[in-house]
C-alpha cells in the first residue's frame, strides 16, 4: 500500500451508520503506530495500543481530530462521468443523467468516447473502454477529518495512523480506519492528512 492509503474497519463504521456511534461528538482521535500489521479483525483501541509510538513529545492516545459526517444521494454526487477521461481505481462517478446510483472504478484506465449503459443492480459491472465500473450504491457517506498535527515528533517512521473514537476506556474505544504512513519524523511538526482533501468516502448499497 502507498502512503496516505486508507483501510476502513467495518465494525466501527457499521456502528456509526446505525447510530450507535456519534462521530460528530468531538471525540475522534488519531494515534500513531510503529511497525504495525493491519488486522481487519481489530475492533477497539486496546487491540492496537501496544504498537503506539513512544516519544517525549507524543501524548499517549494521539491527537484530537475535528470530524463530521454527511450523506450525499447518488444523483447529487458531484463527479459525473466524462468521456475520454483517465480514471483510477477507487474513483466514484454518477451517470451524466442521474439514475439513482453511483459507480466505483474497480479497474483504472481511460473512459470511452460515449457513455456506457449503466447497470442498476448493486454488485454488477460494466466495461467502459479501459475502465470497469461497479454499481456500488445509492448514496455516499463522506467522513471529513481535519489534519492531525503531532508537534516536535522524533520517533522514527510511523507505519500507520489509526483513527478511533475515544470512549474513555481503550477497551471500548472503537476503531474507524487506518492511514498508511511512511515518512520519517525529524523533530518537527508531523502532519497527517486523512484521505484526499481530508475525506473518506463510503458507498452505501
Amino acid at each position: 500500500m502507498a502512503e496516505g492509503d486508507i483501510t476502513v474497519l467495518g465494525s466501527g463504521i457499521a456502528k456509526m451508520m446505525t447510530g450507535d456511534l456519534d462521530i460528530n461528538g468531538g471525540n475522534a482521535k488519531m494515534a500513531l503506530l510503529l511497525a504495525h500489521t493491519i488486522d481487519r479483525a481489530f475492533d477497539f483501541f486496546d487491540d492496537v495500543s501496544a504498537d503506539e509510538i513512544s516519544d517525549a513529545s507524543y501524548t499517549d492516545g494521539g491527537e484530537a481530530l475535528t470530524a463530521t459526517v454527511s450523506s450525499i444521494a447518488a444523483n447529487s454526487w458531484g463527479s459525473a462521468w466524462q468521456a475520454s477521461q483517465a480514471y483510477v481505481v477507487g474513483d466514484i462517478v454518477r451517470p451524466s443523467t442521474g439514475n439513482g446510483f453511483v459507480y466505483k472504478a474497480i479497474a483504472g484506465g481511460t473512459s470511452a468516447g460515449g457513455e456506457p449503459t449503466w447497470p442498476t443492480t448493486i454488485g454488477t459491472t460494466v466495461v467502459d473502454n479501459g475502465v470497469t465500473w461497479l454499481c456500488a450504491g445509492v448514496y455516499v457517506v463522506a467522513l471529513d477529518f481535519s489534519n492531525a498535527v503531532f508537534t516536535a515528533l522524533d520517533a522514527g517512521t510511523p507505519s500507520h495512523g489509526i483513527i478511533y473514537l475515544d470512549e474513555v476506556s481503550d477497551a471500548t474505544s472503537p476503531l474507524l480506519c487506518y492511514v498508511e504512513l511512511g515518512t520519517a519524523s525529524n523533530g518537527g511538526d508531523y502532519t497527517v492528512q486523512v484521505g484526499a482533501n481530508g475525506m473518506i468516502f463510503i458507498i452505501i448499497p
